[in-house]
């Protein structure tokens, strides 16, 4: 990997564990999803770029939950909420995600998915296959008496990429293809007591765009398209980043998206209603293993 690379790999890799450690730290029940998530885009908007919305996902949600224009939703009593955030310097992304618990009761179940990531991590090395990766992650859950999240997965990062193509399953998989040297990932084992497998939600709080719009924009929905792929790329968004310069925004935004201009990510919810317990790191392959860039040391 060349050195500038590994220098922004790096960079973004401590921007986004000091903003989960900022998360950590000022979380509380009662505060406004909204505002959390505002306090850590801004802490890395303020040092890089954001490589998606901040996720605040609450108890059986799994992921994809961000805060919505003129969101009114808390933090609640007794919760287990997932933070999972992302930035990138010059397209070079780190992403990374923490649990937190209101909750003694969900101890056990964030240390099932944590001990999964740092077995995975310790495993990753050239030649290693990913789907042995992911039966190390299932098999430590299970260990804890808890089932990994079967249609979840970690997943290769490539140079404005969020996912390059390569997964790494939370499940012993066959054909799920190797680890190589000086590959970027982001693994992220996701714990439930529920059934382990999640579904589509209703509630649509994130999008990307599908291709490039059109240089002259006519339409007002297609001047936001097009402001929207000069910042984003196809990096994902949130409405609540433009509403300020169009006011509108939330029409716009569905516009795109029923005209097949933006895709969206629905809220991901674990079929029982389950707990979802999830921990996330980026790391690099080196040729002795797994570097990685986003440690969660503040949480020992």
């Amino acid at each position: 990997m060349d050195e500038e690379v590994r220098r922004s790999y790096l960079a973004a890799g401590e921007i986004v564990r000091q903003a989960l450690k900022l998360a950590v730290d000022r979380i509380h029940v009662g505060m406004p999803i909204e505002e959390l998530c505002n306090l850590v885009e801004g802490y890395i908007l303020d040092r890089a770029e954001l490589a998606f919305p901040c996720n605040i996902s609450v108890n059986e949600v799994a992921a994809h939950d961000s805060a919505d224009l003129k969101d009114e939703r808390v933090i609640p009593k007794l919760s287990l909420v997932k933070v999972d955030v992302g930035a990138h310097v010059n397209g070079y992304i780190a992403d990374a995600a923490v649990s937190v618990s209101f909750s003694k009761t969900h101890t056990r179940l964030l240390k099932a998915a944590k001990s999964a990531l740092d077995r995975a991590v310790e495993v990753m090395k050239p030649g290693v296959s990913l789907g042995a990766v992911g039966g190390v992650i299932e098999k430590t859950i299970r260990s804890f008496g808890y089932r990994p999240i079967v249609n979840l997965s970690g997943h290769l990062l490539s140079r404005y990429v969020l996912h390059a193509g390569k997964s790494v399953p939370n499940i012993r998989a066959f054909m799920a293809g190797k680890v190589l040297h000086g590959e970027v990932y982001a693994v992220e084992p996701f714990a439930t007591n529920g059934m382990g497998r999640v579904l589509e939600g209703r509630n649509i709080r994130i999008f990307s765009l599908k291709a490039t719009p059109r240089r002259k924009p006519k339409e007002r929905f297609e001047k936001l398209a097009r402001l929207i792929w000069l910042e984003r790329r196809g990096l994902p968004f949130s409405a609540r980043w433009y509403v300020k310069r169009f006011s509108d925004v939330d029409s716009l935004v569905w516009s795109m998206y029923n005209r097949g201009m933006a895709r969206g990510y629905p809220v991901l919810i674990e079929v029982e209603k389950g707990l979802v317990a999830q921990f996330e790191y980026t790391v690099i392959i080196e040729r002795d293993g797994a570097f990685i860039t986003t440690p969660l040391d503040f949480l020992d």
